[in-house]
Parts: C-alpha cells; sequence; structure tokens
C-alpha cells in the first residue's frame, strides 16, 4: 500500500504506511475479537461512555496519549468527571464543572473565565479529541469575550490531562488540556429530561431523546435540546440561553461506524464586565491603579453598569466521523470538525477617579467615577481534521500498542473594539496633557444604570463625530477609539507512538512533529471628533512560520495488577500571538518540557481509581509584557518559568452505594529569569513609577499570583439502604492569592451538598445546596485592583431539579 509524502513527511509517511501494512497482513485474526465490538456500535456503550453508571470515574480514556488506556496505565495525570458527578452537583456550565477538579483553577477574566492547571492556562479544548482554541489569547480587548462554552447538556462526560498533551495536542500551554465527549445515539429508545429552579430565579429545561431510527439499516439517533433563563444574585444582571444538539450514527457493513451531528447555541446576557470597589486604604502604593477614596465595602449584590449592557454571541457546530474495525482489531478512523463563533458585546463601563484630580466633583469624600461606552465583536471560525490509525501487533516475545494521526487545525479570527471616550479623561503622554469634560462623574454608591445612554454605534456625521441615537437628543461623542484585529492560524502535524509491554514494564515512546504558520494584522485609529489625533494611526502585520519535534516518553512498571509506577517526559511547544517591541515581529515560539512522576492504583475491580504524581515544569521564551510612549503593550521573550508540586486524587466507587471524588493540589511556580513580582508603584500626578512605601510582597505566592499553592476538592454521594434516598456533600477549599496589583484574598473554603429522593425507578427530585456556609469571597482574577476586576463569588443558593427517564 503506497502512501504519497512530500520530502518534509517522509519518515512519518512511511512509518505510517508500514503501520497500515502491518494491519492488512494481519488481517484475518480473530485475538482481540472483543476490541472490534466496540468498532461495530449496534447500540453497544463502548469503554469510555458514562452514562447510566452511577461512578465517579471512568474505564479508560485517551486524552493523553491516543490510545485507549486505562488511568492506571496512562504515565501521566489524569481526571474525569462523569457523566452521574454532572447530574448529582446541577454542574450545567464548563466552568463550574472545572471548578470542582482536582487542580483546575478557574479564572475569573472580566466577563469570561478560563482555565488553569499547574499555573498555566488551558488554551485548547477537544471534543471528541479534536481541538479548538479558546478565546482570550491575544491582546486586552478579548477580556470582554461573551462567547461561553458548550452548555454540559450535550456531553457525556470531561476528561482532564494535568500537564502538557505532547502527543495529543498541536501547541498549548503546558498545563495540560480539557476533552469534552459528547453523547451518543443509543439503539433502545430513552427520553430523559430535566426541570430546574434556584433561589436567584433562574429557570432551566432539559429533553433528551435518543434511540433507533431504522434498526434494520442500523441508523440511530438522537437530539438534545436545552432553554435557560438565569437570573443573578447581582441587580440587573441576567441572561438567555438555548441549546439544539442533534447527532446520528449508522452502521457501515459489519466493521464501520459512520456519525454526523451539529450544535447550535444562542445566548443573550447582561454580563458584569468590572466587578466592585474595594474600599482605598493605601492610595499613595496602588500600582497601576486610579485610587480614590472608598470608605465602604460593597455588597454583593452592586453591579457598576448600564442598563443597557448587553453581550450576545452564537455558536455553530458541525462534525463528522469513520471509524473502521479491521478483523484483527485494528482501527482506522476520520474525523472532521467545523466551529463558527460570533460574538457582539455593549458595554457601558466606569473607570474609576480619585477626588483629588482637578475638576472631579466632590461627593462627600467619596471616589467618583466617569463612565464610558464601549463594543467588541468578533467571529471565530474554526476547521479541524485527524485521520488515525491504531492496533496491536507481536514483536519479540510480546503484543505491543501503535498509535499514528495526523491533524490540521486551521483558525480565522476578526476582532473589532470600539471605545468612546466622552464621559472619561485619558491621558496621552506625547499628545501634550489629558482632555476631561466637566459635570460626567457620577457618585459610585449610586449608580443607577441609566446616567449614560447607548450610542448609535454604526452612524457618523459629516465632522466624524459619532453621535448618539436621536432619542437621546444628539448628544455627541467627542473621542472614539477603534482597534481591528485579524488573525489566521494553521497547523499540521504527525504524531507517532509504540507502546511496548514486557511483562510488568511498558514503555510508551513516541513524536509528534508540527508545521504551523500564523498571520496577524492590527489596526489602530483615535479620533478627537474633527481630527486624527498626531501619530494615532497604527497598523502591523506579522507572519510566523516554522517546525518543531516534540518528544514523548513514558514508563510503567506494574507493583502488581493494581498498582503500578510510572515516569514521563514531553515537551512544550506554542507559537505566540504577541508581537515584539519592534510591534511587527511575533515572538518565537514557548518551549520547555514536563516531567511527572507517580504512583496509580485501580482498585476494587478498576472500579476505584487512586493516583499520586510529582511533576516539574520549564517553561522559556515567555513574553514579559512591555509597554511604550503610545500605551502599546509589546513583549520580551525573555521569560523563565518553574512550576513544580503534588497532584493527588482518589475516584470512584467504594461500595456499589458509596462513591466518592477527592484531590488535591500542591504548585509552587516561581520566575527563574526575569520579570520578579514588581515592587514599584505609580505615581498618578507625575504618571511615573515611584518606590512603593509600607507595602510588602508576599514572596511565597505563586508567579501566577492569582493561582493557589494549596487546593483541595472533595465530593461524596451515598445511597441509603433500599434505593430511595441519596445524600451528598462536599467541599472546594484554597489557599490565599493575590493579583499583579497586590490586591490579597485569603484562604478559603466553601461547602456543598444534595439530597435526592427517587419517585420511582424513573423519576426523581432534588435539591442541590452551593456556598452552604455563604462564605464571602472574590474570585481568582489576575487583575484585580482597588477599582476594578474584584467579583464576588456566588452567596449560598438552593437549586430544586426533578428529572426523569424513560
Amino acid at each position: 500500500m503506497a502512501i504519497p509524502a512530500c520530502p518534509r513527511y517522509k519518515i512519518p509517511a512511511l512509518l505510517l504506511a508500514a503501520a497500515v501494512q502491518t494491519a492488512y497482513a494481519q488481517n484475518g485474526g480473530d485475538a482481540v475479537q472483543a476490541v472490534l465490538e466496540e468498532v461495530k456500535v449496534s447500540g453497544r456503550r463502548t469503554g469510555n461512555t458514562t452514562e447510566k453508571q452511577q461512578s465517579y470515574t471512568i474505564n479508560n480514556m485517551n486524552t493523553a496519549t491516543g490510545m485507549a488506556l486505562s488511568v492506571k496505565d496512562t504515565p501521566q495525570s489524569v481526571g474525569v468527571l462523569t457523566r452521574s458527578q454532572l447530574d448529582d452537583r446541577a454542574l450545567n456550565s464548563l466552568d463550574d464543572a472545572l471548578n470542582t477538579a482536582t487542580g483546575v483553577n478557574v479564572v475569573r477574566e472580566a466577563s469570561r473565565l478560563r482555565f488553569q492547571t499547574r499555573g498555566f492556562f488551558v488554551d485548547q479544548i477537544g471534543e471528541d479529541g479534536l481541538t479548538h482554541n479558546v478565546a482570550g489569547r491575544q491582546g486586552l480587548s478579548d477580556n470582554v469575550e461573551v462567547s461561553p462554552n458548550t452548555d454540559l447538556a450535550v456531553y457525556d462526560h470531561v476528561e482532564i490531562l494535568r500537564g502538557a498533551a505532547g502527543l495529543t495536542v498541536a501547541q498549548s500551554e503546558p498545563g495540560g488540556t480539557v476533552n469534552l465527549i459528547r453523547k451518543r445515539p443509543t439503539a433502545k429508545f430513552q427520553h430523559i429530561g430535566e426541570a430546574s429552579f434556584d433561589k436567584w430565579g433562574t429557570r432551566r429545561g432539559m429533553l433528551d431523546v435518543s434511540g433507533s431510527l431504522l434498526s434494520a439499516a442500523g441508523l440511530r439517533g438522537r437530539v438534545v435540546g436545552v432553554h435557560e433563563h438565569s437570573e443573578s444574585f447581582k441587580d440587573r444582571v441576567n441572561g438567555r440561553k438555548n441549546v439544539l444538539y442533534g447527532t446520528l450514527e449508522a452502521d457501515v457493513g459489519a466493521n464501520g461506524l459512520f456519525s454526523l451531528g451539529g450544535l447550535y447555541q444562542k445566548s443573550h446576557d447582561k454580563p458584569d464586565f468590572t466587578g466592585i470597589l474595594l474600599p482605598c486604604v493605601d492610595p499613595e502604593n496602588s500600582f497601576g491603579e486610579r485610587c480614590g477614596n472608598t470608605p465602604e465595602i460593597m455588597p454583593r449584590n452592586t453591579y457598576l453598569a448600564q442598563n443597557w449592557t448587553r453581550g450576545e454571541s452564537a455558536r455553530k457546530n458541525l462534525f463528522a466521523k469513520f471509524k473502521w474495525g479491521f478483523d484483527n482489531g485494528w482501527k482506522a478512523g476520520a474525523d472532521a470538525n467545523y466551529t463558527r463563533t460570533k460574538s457582539d458585546s455593549r458595554i457601558g463601563t466606569f473607570v474609576t477617579e480619585a477626588v483629588t484630580w482637578p475638576g472631579a466633583a466632590s461627593t462627600g469624600g467619596r471616589s467618583t467615577h466617569s463612565i464610558h461606552p464601549f463594543r467588541y465583536q468578533k467571529t471565530d471560525k474554526q476547521y479541524g481534521l485527524k485521520f488515525d490509525l491504531s492496533g496491536q501487533y507481536g514483536l519479540w516475545g510480546g503484543t505491543h500498542d501503535f498509535y499514528a494521526a495526523y491533524t490540521f487545525n486551521k483558525e480565522n479570527t476578526r476582532s473589532r473594539f470600539t471605545r468612546y471616550w466622552n464621559k472619561t479623561a485619558r491621558y496621552y503622554p506625547d499628545y501634550g496633557g489629558y482632555w476631561r469634560l466637566e459635570n460626567n462623574s457620577y457618585p459610585i454608591y449610586g449608580i443607577r444604570g441609566d446616567e449614560v445612554p447607548e450610542p448609535d454605534w454604526n452612524e457618523l456625521d459629516g465632522t466624524e463625530k459619532t453621535v448618539y441615537d436621536s432619542r437621546f437628543g444628539g448628544n455627541q461623542v467627542l473621542y472614539y477609539d477603534l482597534n481591528s484585529y485579524y488573525n489566521k492560524a494553521s497547523n499540521h502535524g504527525f504524531a507517532l507512538s509504540n507502546r511496548f509491554n514486557w511483562g510488568r514494564w511498558h514503555l510508551l515512546a513516541g513524536a509528534r512533529y508540527t508545521r504551523y504558520r500564523n498571520h496577524s494584522a492590527k489596526i489602530l485609529d483615535i479620533w478627537d471628533g474633527e481630527r486624527k489625533l498626531p501619530r494615532a494611526d497604527y497598523e502591523h502585520f506579522s507572519d510566523l512560520k516554522g517546525s518543531k519535534w516534540i518528544p514523548y516518553a513514558g514508563i510503567t512498571y506494574d507493583i502488581t495488577p493494581q498498582h503500578s509506577l510510572y515516569a514521563s517526559y514531553t515537551g512544550v511547544f506554542k507559537p505566540q500571538e504577541n508581537t515584539d517591541t519592534t510591534h511587527r515581529n511575533l515572538l518565537p515560539p514557548v518551549l520547555g518540557n514536563n516531567l511527572e512522576v507517580g504512583w496509580k492504583a485501580a482498585l476494587f475491580d478498576n472500579k476505584l481509581n487512586a493516583s499520586v504524581s510529582l511533576f516539574r515544569i520549564v517553561q522559556k521564551n515567555r513574553g514579559i509584557a512591555v509597554v511604550d510612549n503610545n500605551f502599546m503593550t509589546a513583549m520580551n521573550p525573555v521569560g523563565r518559568v518553574i512550576s513544580q508540586g503534588i497532584d493527588a486524587e482518589l475516584a470512584g466507587s467504594l461500595t456499589p452505594d458509596w462513591q466518592i471524588f477527592a484531590g488535591y493540589t500542591y504548585n509552587k511556580s516561581r520566575y527563574s529569569r526575569a520579570e520578579k513580582p514588581k515592587r514599584r508603584c505609580f505615581d498618578w500626578n507625575t504618571f511615573t513609577e515611584v518606590e512603593c512605601l509600607g507595602r510588602a510582597w508576599d514572596e511565597d505566592l505563586n508567579f501566577s499570583r492569582h493561582t493557589p499553592q494549596h487546593m483541595f476538592r472533595l465530593y461524596t454521594s451515598y445511597t441509603l439502604p433500599g434505593g430511595k434516598w441519596q445524600i451528598g456533600a462536599g467541599v472546594n477549599a484554597q489557599s490565599k492569592t493575590s493579583s499583579l496589583y497586590n490586591i490579597s484574598q485569603g484562604g478559603y473554603a466553601v461547602w456543598s451538598g444534595h439530597v435526592q429522593y427517587r419517585i420511582n425507578k424513573n423519576a426523581y427530585v432534588s435539591l442541590i445546596g452551593k456556598n452552604l456556609g455563604d462564605k464571602i469571597y472574590f474570585e481568582n482574577n489576575a487583575y484585580r485592583t482597588r477599582s476594578r476586576n474584584n467579583f464576588y463569588g456566588t452567596p449560598r443558593s438552593y437549586t430544586l431539579k426533578a428529572g426523569w427517564r424513560f
């Protein structure tokens, strides 16, 4: 069998061709007929499906290596959130779910939530193993991204890899990746439904129908629909969400399976982009923030935005798969995925001003702020392809595992950031000072939401002045910024690996080859109403391309059939989308390595998984921020970070009626070169950095200061004798954190629980409680100052849920 290949791909192509020939040569064997049963689905559940299983663990996963290995046999730190965990705790969003997972730090960035493990962001999320980029990788303006992740109702479970995904992800941060496994059609008819209501007034309904459509033709289908109207503990914050997901599966002959599906999700929200202000106890030493005299802590229901603030997003996804199982157990597959996301945020928010500035209104000793509108629009298209081959072969007296894959990913992003400065002051050091309009400051304790009307975002008058909608009197907007960003990125990847099995020893060795190209453009315009400000026009174009080999090696030793020791090593590689100090060249890729050793156990007939791992990550070429005289942010690729620590997890069934999930993470990270924590403060009177007085930096904190050094997750559920009642309880706890501006959050613990009563075998009702102790805390955020980005965690809440399955 010949496979054409261009010279640069010659070695991977030859190895792939040899593997295919091996599969054909061995065709006809019966040794691994049990594996073939998984390919010939015909309604049978595969080994990694958690639906209908009352378990907090899983049989096997392939997120880390591409091979379907058990948790014990995977030489990296992995975890899972099963369908049972998601249902028991009413975890319907990815951020709520990952906030319960071992080692995952959920980070609030304006209206968007991001995820970190081991101090690094998760920049790629997979669906059925085909990854796509997440929002927020380029520029500050992405912090107003409003595109949510897909509702979890369409997924069977969530797989988590902590540590670099050297074999399965083309280019990513060393923190790891998340893989969402979609629900699949069932052979037998089933109807699942849920209806829930919470303390704040959120109403949610979900219907899930699946079954055989043409049993003689082997055709099955599944449809999932969600409608949610959400309310919040914050005044005027709410939203709506509608989701429709459908998929078809058809048997192709005796050994093939074809799948086709799609998803549409539409969201409308009134989100909180800025949080609250904190009392300013040290205005002289508030680096990078405008800190007025705010004497009182704001209540948790505070919302400091205009009533017209809103975010809208639409997500469309199409996917197709084809799987073929050879008679000897080898498998070949092809996957294709297309996702289009469009979002639009219109925001009326505030900028804090100290009362000591000239022209600021007096409010009885309290600080004031100005309100200005801005808008962020983004369209993102992502394409993904994957072809893979896996199987077993005999060599040197043993049976070994082989995996090969080719992946292609492409992303086209267009975004536009518009800001109106009619209600604020802005400083331009090169343009002769700052501008201010009189009588446009408002007391922060009296924001009603109707202080500033919404602009007409699309109209300009004859003098190039943007104007408000006529119903607001045609008031002019004097200052106007327009930033446009364009980015095209693509990569081709080849992955090859073998797992050699010699008795108790198992060696997994492989590599991934990636060719990449990133092209970006940035165009900035600043207007003052009648003319462009001097030197305000700015544009730059960058193009970066190259290739990289990433090695992977993992070794496992079986102490007993239930216990094993392991060690693994893989490289870290990620092209950067930031520019250097010339604003014209993209930074070189981030490089590094991930080293891990540990112990794993599969207990009680593989129903309970336990693991302890020690890890060390080294990352270099990390971009260090530099701000020039035009307030343009650039990067120097001189940062080097070391992150190390411990992950421990226990998940599964202690008895058939007792489920447990427990995880602990210790993470210590530091800069070994460049960008130590800042010891300089900012003087807003002279606009210069000065020596900080009376403020000590906490050297015990991580380089990622908003990442806790200690995180503990626990949840357990128990079904009482008789099977009618189930009770559950748990806690999320973390140690202290801080921000780049030294705004600290002490350690805290948040308790949760649920009670479920089963009416009959088909229906149940549950009461789920969150933050039962009503702990007051702020969500982790890297950019917390006393003037913004302080987001309260959700207070004590209860959700009543009714569910049924027929």
